[in-house]
């Protein structure tokens, strides 16, 4: 039995990828049932908890203590599912449910911790003030550094990562893999069928896509900058922003009335419009948060065999753009950009089969890696 721990989180695209299709993965791979430890928070507990086990039914869904800081209160009720299970491994997402599976380790409930870490937290925390509350926040450091260093092993979304760990929290070993946000299994087979003229394109434009939450982290001044700058130069292109509720990209629609469209559709439609265009724009400042991260729209973008407009420093992706050929660095100077002919995206999308596909040999080989190197399989 494996757990797969995760706290504070609520279904989504992300978490059906992220979460759900991996604990699926790791039962296929190791042969042994994996189950998905989930504490939720108070607020819509219910609904969410309809949500994850319609599509994950092998699952415990718990209602989580109120407030992050508090987090060590959810151990008691960890403990219950390990005693009912008997877990010979939990994999943590991120540091506090890592720090609750040493908790386990300490209590011998449980004898391997994985930390499965997802980006630099403590800065996140920091950069984008996400808890408003800085006594938690200045107290996090620690909480990540000791997750990181006292857990039996380490996945790690980017190579960039570990190099924070071991430049910010000491880290000296080497009990650690990494392996990149991978495309969400139902994208890997699912194609567009719209065409350019339904939305009153022509085969002579260059259409940008830029698809993606409204969270801080996305920087949109970088992002309208950029597509500003390509509007006035270029009057074949025509941009998709797939944003919902956000005032700052009304505004810009307005000003570039007929050139840019906000269209905001269900999780299962977006390849219609990703089909389409030519390039999917992944722009990040330059901060902690961004040189670690493994955004998945990376993989989706490439999926869907457009070219990816990404900045110089955002995870590993900058430097596998490079690598790859499969789209261009900016670095605020401008790019003439035209349109992605059949067999670039071809070779794009073979890509996606290659490094973002979870059922590729190369992925489920970094994770029979974690599996065998804890003793697991």
């Amino acid at each position: 039995m494996i757990l797969f721990l995760t706290v504070g989180e609520y279904a989504s695209g992300i978490y059906s990828s992220q979460i759900l299709d991996v604990c699926k993965e790791l039962s296929f791979i190791s042969g042994k049932k994996v189950k998905l430890v989930a504490f939720i928070s108070l607020r819509n507990f219910f609904k969410e908890k309809k949500r994850i086990k319609e599509n994950y039914n092998d699952s415990f869904l718990l209602p989580m203590f109120p407030r992050l800081k508090y987090y060590k209160m959810n151990l008691f009720l960890l403990s219950c599912v390990a005693l009912l299970t008997r877990p010979k491994a939990i994999i943590c997402r991120n540091a506090i449910p890592t720090q609750l599976g040493l908790g386990l380790k300490r209590i011998g409930l449980v004898k391997k911790v994985i930390m499965d870490g997802r980006a630099a937290e403590y800065e996140q925390f920091k950069e984008y003030n996400l808890t408003n509350d800085h006594e938690f926040t200045s107290k996090f450091k620690q909480i990540e550094k000791e997750a990181v260093n006292k857990a039996d092993y380490r996945i790690a979304v980017s190579q960039k990562l570990v190099i924070y760990w071991q430049k910010e929290f000491d880290y000296d070993q080497t009990a650690h893999t990494v392996i990149p946000c991978t495309l969400n299994s139902s994208h890997i087979t699912t194609r567009g069928d719209m065409s350019r003229e339904s939305l009153g394109y022509n085969e002579e434009d260059v259409i940008l896509v830029y698809s993606g939450s409204s969270a801080q982290w996305q920087s949109f001044n970088l992002l309208f900058s950029f597509l500003e700058e390509q509007l006035q130069f270029n009057e074949s292109v025509k941009v998709i922003l797939m944003l919902k509720n956000n005032p700052a990209a009304e505004e810009f629609a307005r000003k570039y009335l007929g050139r840019v469209k906000i269209i905001w559709n269900k999780e299962d439609e977006v390849m219609n419009f990703l089909s389409i265009s030519d390039y999917g724009i992944l722009l990040r400042d330059e901060n902690w948060t961004n040189k670690v991260a493994s955004p998945v729209k990376f993989a989706e973008y490439l999926n869907a065999g457009l070219g990816v407009v990404i900045s110089a420093h955002v995870g590993d992706f900058s430097d596998f753009v490079s690598t790859n050929n499969c789209g261009f660095i900016y670095d605020k100077a401008y790019i003439p950009l035209s349109r992605i002919n059949i067999l670039v995206r071809e070779e794009n999308k073979k890509l996606v089969r290659r490094y973002f596909d979870k059922k590729s040999d190369l992925i489920r080989d970094k994770y029979f890696e974690v599996l065998k190197k804890t003793g697991v399989c």
